[in-house]
């Protein structure tokens, strides 16, 4: 999907869901990504085997995604030690500077990537915010699409792979 399709999809009323979908089952290889954060940082998924990885494809235009913002830096922050790694992916058209001004003034603490269409082809992300959770050996075991309504029950799905040790 270009992404010029995505951001029609993303502005138009009524196209995102109201309620997350997530899917449950033990799904496929995430797809593999390189890139380079906003501070410059190399970021790849394979360096983050063994983490519980959950990515969020963003935008600092869309209102959901920045109200997902705080949930995910507190999770970050509590759930680091026990193996989680955030990933910010903002498929914003804006220069990097814009993007790092929105992430500074936020308060990220976890990378952003500027993503690319590629990338959100990859993971089938055609509304915003889409969340991926990957496990410790690199499945996509949940996909949110859509505005996150119950923070408290994403989160138990976060733990509930953080306590899962890898086979």
């Amino acid at each position: 999907m270009a992404l010029a399709t995505l951001a029609i999809c993303l502005i138009a009323p009524g196209c995102a869901p109201r309620e997350p979908r997530v899917a449950q089952p033990v799904g496929p290889e995430a797809p593999a990504w390189v890139a380079d954060d906003l501070a410059g940082v190399r970021q790849s998924l394979a360096d983050l085997r063994g983490k519980v990885v959950l990515i969020d494809f963003w935008a600092t235009w869309c209102a959901p995604c920045r109200q997902e913002i705080p949930d995910y830096i507190a999770w970050q922050t509590r759930y680091a030690s026990e193996g989680l790694v955030i990933v910010g992916m903002s498929l914003d058209t804006l220069p990097a500077e814009a993007v790092r001004a929105f992430v500074r003034k936020a308060g990220i603490n976890y990378p952003v990537v500027l993503a690319d269409a590629d990338l959100a082809e990859a993971y089938a992300v055609e509304v915003l915010p889409t969340t991926v959770l990957i496990d410790r050996e690199g499945r996509i075991r949940h996909r949110k699409v859509g505005a996150m309504t119950d923070p408290e029950a994403y989160a138990a799905e976060v733990r509930a792979l953080l306590a899962e040790r890898t086979r």
